[in-house]
């Protein structure tokens, strides 16, 4: 395992990490790519609380998962790069930036399964930092099949 200590080395370990991954898996991008792509937003309910999420573009489905202290926000650098060839989704966890709050008891990988239950994905690949990088590894042993690949862990 990898240790991290600064937020920008994580954030460009990261970029590198996703940019390789996109290079040697990605399809060729779709040649119906506009250059504004349709986001659709909206909000799952879970018990207890709500999430907020927003998916873009098409293909192949790649969940991004925030990490403690940050939101859905961390990951607009990655989206342009990642919405031309998949289907790109990505959360506030319960408690964090426009979901609410943690009001109840709950798991935060059953609230990842909900609102990929609610989006009708049955499989996707997993990308996580620190706190979502929890959710995902939970997830992935606790319902393999929801998952495709997933990517190493960074703790700062």
């Amino acid at each position: 395992m990898v240790i991290v200590r600064s937020r920008v080395c994580q954030v460009r370990l990261l970029s590198i990490s996703l940019l390789v991954l996109t290079a040697c898996s990605a399809p060729s991008p779709r040649l119906d790519t506009s250059p504004t792509a349709i986001t659709d937003t909206g909000s799952v309910s879970v018990p207890g609380s709500r999430l907020y999420y927003e998916s873009t573009g098409n293909g192949p489905v790649v969940v991004l998962l925030h990490g403690g202290n940050l939101d859905r926000r961390m990951w607009d650098d990655q989206l342009p790069v990642l919405v031309p060839y998949f289907r790109v989704i990505r959360y506030d966890a319960r408690g964090f930036g426009r979901s609410g709050h943690a009001d109840t008891a709950f798991q935060a990988h059953a609230d990842l399964y909900a609102l990929l239950r609610h989006l009708d994905v049955s499989r996707a690949s997993l990308v996580g930092l620190s706190l979502g990088a929890e959710s995902r590894s939970t997830l992935r042993w606790t319902t393999p099949r929801w998952s495709t690949s997933w990517f190493s862990q960074v703790r700062a």
